[in-house]
């Protein structure tokens, strides 16, 4: 019997089949000879205790895909593995999902990452879990809280805890107007924390033996927490991020490597 496996992303129009490694994964997986299906997070819903999805199977890919042919119910359990895709943020309808899949997992389905772990972990707080690797860091809503500590470093980047893919990054070297409206409306007046780190000089191109050494580190807390596919962000000799609910870059790791690392996760499913 052939293997069904589903794909919970973001819709195919906002996904870059040239680089976004979901369309990587749903290569793999075809090429595997498994039956692969595809749906959003508004497709999931519960009927009684039982979690299904209204979700579209896909023989081949292309960027003209239609997804909303042929659509079927399929109960989660019923898949061999479910991999939630969804980039941020990390919205309520997000959450809402995280609670359904949740759901799924104790009924018995198969959910990469563990919904229970995504809900946890905030990606650039989880980094913070390892004091001895992250730069100098601040998470506050508080303007003079972050002067104080522009005071203390005099070159700092601040971002949102919900951001991805480097959006919403900014370098502040000058407490001037502009930074100052950017932080304030960062923090929604300060009503929302951010995160704020003391500025990286240096890039290393290649993987660094103090790279593996955190990586090492950081491995026995994802498995623990069934998070089964993860990325670390690692600028300088510092870690910055630990991506959980939709890691990417693998497609360049391919790209550069000729070595396929969606091809080594699922041989480790």
């Amino acid at each position: 019997m052939t293997e069904k496996v589903l794909f919970i992303t973001d819709t195919f129009e906002n996904l870059n089949f040239k680089k976004d490694t979901s369309i990587l994964m749903i290569e793999e997986a075809l090429k595997k000879e498994m039956n692969v299906f595809q749906c959003e997070i508004n497709d999931l819903f519960v009927d009684n205790n039982d979690v299904l999805v209204n979700c579209g199977e896909i023989n081949s890919l292309s960027e003209d895909i239609d997804t909303e042919v042929k659509k079927i119910d399929i109960d989660l359990k019923d898949f061999k593995y479910c991999f939630m895709r969804k980039d941020p943020p990390v919205d309520e309808d997000y959450n809402n999902a995280l609670h359904l899949l949740d759901l799924a997992k104790h009924n018995g389905a198969v959910i990469h990452n563990n919904p229970c772990a995504l809900k946890k972990f905030n990606e650039k707080v989880f980094a913070t879990h390892f004091p001895e690797f992250i730069p100098k860091t601040l998470i506050s809503s508080s303007i003079n809280k972050i002067r104080a500590f522009f005071d203390s470093h005099k070159k700092i980047i601040i971002k949102p805890l919900d951001g991805m893919g480097g959006t919403s990054i900014y370098k502040v070297d000058d407490l001037n107007e502009d930074n100052l409206k950017i932080i304030r409306t960062m923090t929604n007046s300060e009503k929302t924390q951010i995160i704020c780190q003391g500025f990286i000089d240096d890039v290393y191109e290649d993987i660094t033996e103090n790279q593996k050494k955190i990586a090492k580190a950081i491995a026995p807390i994802l498995v623990k927490n069934e998070i089964s596919f993860a990325g670390i962000d690692i600028v300088g000799k510092y870690l910055t991020e630990i991506n959980i609910t939709s890691p990417t870059c693998a497609r360049e790791i391919l790209d550069q490597t000729q070595m396929n690392p969606i091809e080594e996760y699922f041989k480790g499913l």
